[in-house]
């Protein structure tokens, strides 16, 4: 975790001194292609079930040798990586994440997984944000 992010670190660091776009947000990913070594792709659809589970399907032109989350943002900008679990099963059509305590603050989270795709054995971050009511 902690190289992830010291090389998150030197990409941001050295996109400074040249014209590569950053991506920071969903207008990001949507508008632009962003200059990076590692892939990224933003999930559309994230569902919560009750205030402990959430749900989302990957895109189906991708199939993953793993998948793990690597920051979860609450609405207040607290970091919630800690629960959720750091195994997820990626077998059935319908990936489903119970986390670890329940949510508690009412607004738009931002989570982001790290994952390998099989064929081409490139990493790629999936990105997605949900809303808690």
């Amino acid at each position: 975790m902690l190289i992830r992010i010291l090389i998150s670190s030197l990409i941001i660091f050295s996109s400074l001194f040249t014209n590569s776009k950053i991506c920071n947000s969903k207008q990001d990913y949507l508008n632009y292609e962003c200059n990076r070594n590692i892939k990224s792709i933003y999930l559309q659809n994230m569902f919560v079930f009750g205030n402990n589970q959430i749900a989302f399907l990957l895109p189906s032109n991708y199939q993953f040798k793993y998948l793990h989350p690597f920051s979860l943002v609450s609405p207040s900008g607290k970091q919630l990586i800690n629960i959720v679990p750091q195994f997820i099963d990626i077998l059935q059509p319908i990936i489903r994440i119970n986390l670890r305590y329940p949510l508690e603050e009412k607004g738009t989270y931002q989570i982001t997984f790290t994952g390998v795709e099989k064929e081409t054995n490139q990493e790629i971050d999936i990105l997605g944000q949900f809303n808690y009511r």
